[in-house]
């Protein structure tokens, strides 16, 4: 995993600023701000912290982040399909109901992030992490994966159809039913409790 390279001089800047940049900002440090309720054209923001802030009122398409850190931010019910995220740290994020269908995430960290219901069908997953967030109800259906890490999240009802589960570790992770295909289990790594509830809903079985 990749981490972040931030500028060690961040300007101080809003996200009303972005708009009024061609969309693109570098380098800043945002906090407490509120996104203006506009639709943007591929905004991209690089080596920058951003903390606090709310872009629920955000409409925009191809949204783009690159070495940045996103602490204490709400994405709920945001439309981020095609979004690109490369070397990305989210922390303690709202992705609630979060559109990131064909999103590309490269050296990506959800830590202790809410993402209940997120939808993510045909994302690609390059060097992921989940540490400690809720994806109960979300969708990760067809996503493309070179390397996704699940560890201490709760992913019950999580979508996983057409995707490949070979060597997914979910042993640390809390469900009692997953959405995936029979077929491609083979690989998949859980405990024996876990085990035991795919074996009764997939394939009727009692394990006692």
């Amino acid at each position: 995993m990749e981490s972040p390279q931030l500028f060690e001089d961040l300007t101080t800047a809003t996200l009303t600023g972005w708009v009024d940049a061609d969309a693109y900002l570098q380098g800043v440090a945002i906090n407490h701000d509120t996104m203006p309720a506009m639709f943007i054209h591929h905004p991209t923001i690089e080596n920058s912290r951003i903390d606090h802030t709310d872009f629920t009122p955000m409409q925009t398409e191809r949204f783009e982040a690159s070495d940045c850190v996103f602490k204490h931010c709400d994405f709920a019910n945001v439309d981020l399909s095609e979004a690109a995220f490369y070397r990305v740290v989210f922390d303690q994020c709202r992705f609630v109901g979060t559109n990131l269908t064909q999103m590309y995430a490269a050296n990506v960290q959800f830590v202790d992030c809410q993402m209940s219901l997120v939808w993510a069908p045909e994302a690609t997953f390059k060097t992921v992490d989940c540490l400690r967030c809720r994806l109960d109800g979300g969708e990760l259906s067809r996503a493309q994966t070179a390397k996704l890490t699940l560890t201490d999240c709760a992913i019950d009802g999580l979508g996983l159809l057409g995707f490949k589960l070979k060597n997914l570790d979910l042993s640390s992770c809390e469900f009692e039913t997953l959405e995936l295909d029979l077929e491609r289990m083979r690989g998949l790594k859980v405990t024996d409790a876990q085990a035991s509830l795919i074996a009764k809903r997939y394939l009727g079985l009692r394990v006692v």
